[in-house]
């Protein structure tokens, strides 16, 4: 949908005062889709909603675009039969800190209750009262200074266990092995897992069921959680991460331009299934990993979004497992990736909104991170786990705010199936289907000596990025026009094959659009790109549409709405042998 084509603002309010309720709801899920920080859509929304926890959840929504809109925390405090709050006092007494020990996720009517301020101490209090507390303490300073090791525990290498500690600095008993044991030893060699303390695992208990409840699932199976530290993650994680075929897939996504040539995969598999903020989850053991030294507030927000991923692990198992493996050309996988991460980050917002807000400010999170493994991660590999965690967000978020999660939960009957649907969530309710189309062997047109590599394709997520987002900066069009570009995607296929001898590449990229306009317009942005790439435009080969550079040729063909890309050695009889597969093409 255009910008000009959004909704208008005052249009909803004045459907919402002549009661037209149904068609100001359409109205604003269209413009939170293409615009999910509008504070004031949000606001709307909460008035054409029937179920108060929806509601609330807009407001809260709301808030967090912009946390001083008063008139949405006041609506807030309605619904919840809050009082408003009393007016400002000339000299405020100060409240008496929070005890120590309060469990930062502890219930909100538990936790106002430990917070409310104590009863004040009768006014005539004896004299002595103080000398005698005076000689209590120095009794015990010596007590301790005396006894000092055997009150602690006794012995080098003891591990002090910090019951009052706050919640950011609970301390990990670090196990000497790396096998993941929750056993907890005493040992002054740090092994690269840690078990957590009595109170970090009772905190993350609680986050979980408060998730569960949010979400409305239960899990059959106890989740337990364990620190992994920063420079041990990869080892860990990749025991139970497949990665994919890293070196078919790394000269496919070369020849595409999204990888350099020192480029590598390595990580890629390990940071979509990683969490932003640190964490990751072990479906065979029911177990979270988190990344780090001690539990933080970001760890803790971590894994919260991650308990929601072991929530679906069993509500849609099935999906769930398909998705574990998935190729970067996979494009239904690519697509259920985002249906899943999706989900379960909603999930920890909804608990961010409802209990994490009380134990600690939102705001102070920091940014979250799609490169955490690895230092070298290409711009392809961050952008692809982006699209699954937040793209997937946003797609879940309008499916929860037209119907809560029982919409969602219809919508995992029939999943999106392609990265189109997660992009358009229009397409997605229309069941818009792929286009059949027919698919060209290129292996007939090389010969002997060449190795398939990858047989695929690129959905619209892929195309998108290919367009706008190589690994060389100066090949990039700019990103409206990949979007327009990509837009009318209606179907592709991928192959690509790779010569032992000489290490070259070919390539046939085969695009149908949704129509024959749509092809065209697709048509114009690979152009547009193959000459940012390849320098200028077309020479004579190939009758005035091919390319040739650093012993490349790349022909673009298009015929309504087929449009064609090939990449192949610069090889005359390889080329015209390669453009005859395409007679529908003149």
């Amino acid at each position: 949908m255009s910008a000009n084509a959004l909704p208008d603002l005052k249009k909803i309010a004045e459907l919402i005062r002549a009661g037209k309720g149904d068609k100001a709801r359409t109205q604003l899920v269209d413009l939170l889709r293409a615009q999910p920080d509008n504070a004031q859509a949000w606001y709307l929304l909460s008035f054409v909603l029937d179920d108060p926890q929806r509601k609330q959840y807009a407001l809260m929504q709301a808030l967090k675009f912009q946390p001083d809109f008063e008139r949405a925390r006041d609506r807030l405090r309605s619904l919840r039969g809050e009082a408003p709050p009393p007016p400002p006092k000339p000299q405020p007494v100060p409240e008496a800190p929070p005890p120590a020990v309060t469990p930062a996720f502890a219930p909100t009517s538990d936790l106002e209750q430990e917070l409310r301020p104590q009863e004040p101490e009768p006014a005539r209090k004896s004299p002595l009262r103080g000398v005698l507390i005076g000689l209590v303490v120095l009794a015990l300073l010596a007590l301790v200074w005396f006894l000092g090791p055997q009150l602690l525990g006794g012995g080098q290498g003891a591990v002090a266990t910090a019951t009052n500690a706050p919640f950011r600095t609970l301390p990990a008993v670090w196990t000497p092995t790396g096998d993941g044991s929750p056993e907890a030893t005493s040992t002054t060699e740090a092994g690269p897992v840690a078990t957590l303390q009595p109170e970090a695992q009772a905190l993350l208990q609680t986050i979980g069921e408060q998730v569960s409840q949010v979400r409305g699932l239960t899990p059959a199976r106890q989740v337990q959680a364990v620190l992994v530290q920063e420079g041990a993650a990869r080892e860990q994680l990749s025991a139970f991460i497949p990665s994919a075929e890293t070196q078919q897939d790394e000269r496919a996504l070369r020849a595409l331009g999204l990888l350099a040539q020192n480029g590598s995969l390595q990580d890629y598999a390990i940071n979509k299934q990683l969490d932003a903020y640190g964490a990751a989850y072990n479906a065979a053991q029911s177990r979270v990993y988190l990344i780090g030294s001690q539990l933080d507030d970001a760890l803790a927000y971590a894994y919260a979004r991650t308990f929601g991923r072991a929530l679906l692990s069993e509500s849609q198992s099935g999906l769930f497992n398909t998705t574990q493996r998935c190729s970067p050309f996979d494009d239904a996988c690519r697509a259920a990736q985002a249906m899943l991460q999706g989900d379960a980050n909603l999930a920890g917002e909804e608990w961010l909104n409802a209990h994490g807000s009380a134990a600690f400010d939102p705001a102070s999170l920091p940014a979250p991170n799609y490169a955490r493994i690895g230092s070298a991660s290409s711009d392809f590999a961050v952008l692809d786990a982006r699209f699954a965690a937040e793209t997937g967000l946003s797609f879940v978020r309008g499916l929860f705010v037209e119907g809560g999660w029982a919409q969602v939960n219809t919508a995992f009957a029939n999943p999106a199936s392609t990265t189109e649907h997660i992009l358009h969530p229009d397409k997605f309710a229309a069941a818009e289907a792929v286009l059949n189309m027919q698919s060209v062997d290129l292996a007939s047109a090389l010969g002997s000596g060449w190795e398939l590599q990858v047989d695929g394709e690129l959905g619209e997520w892929l195309t998108r990025l290919v367009l706008a987002s190589g690994a060389d900066a100066s090949t990039r069009i700019p990103e409206e026009s990949a979007i327009t570009a990509a837009a009318g995607w209606g179907g592709d296929s991928l192959q690509v094959y790779w010569r032992e001898g000489d290490g070259q590449v070919a390539m046939v990229q085969h695009w149908l659009a949704d129509d024959a306009a749509n092809g065209q317009e697709l048509h114009a942005g690979v152009q547009q790109y193959l000459s940012l790439r390849f320098g200028g435009a077309p020479g004579g080969l190939g009758r005035g549409r091919c390319w040739q550079a650093s012993g490349q040729a790349a022909c673009l063909l298009v015929n309504g709405a087929e449009v064609v890309w090939l990449l192949l050695p610069d090889e005359p009889e390889l080329i015209d042998a390669a453009l005859a597969l395409f007679p529908q093409i003149p």
